[in-house]
């Protein structure tokens, strides 16, 4: 579970509006920062996720 979501915390950083498209939301350039704020909370679920597994 903690790899899926480190990936697509790489996915999300990488491409900002990727994720959302494939759901059908469009965002623009100018909103990525709701991306960012998403990407900064997978990185702790996703190392939590790590960390509890072990």
């Amino acid at each position: 579970m903690g790899v899926v979501t480190l990936a697509a915390l790489v996915m999300l950083a990488v491409l900002p509006a990727a994720i959302p498209s494939t759901v059908g939301i469009t965002i623009g350039s100018d909103e990525y920062l709701l991306s960012y704020f998403v990407t900064a909370a997978e990185l702790g679920i996703g190392v939590l996720s790590i960390g509890a597994a072990r």
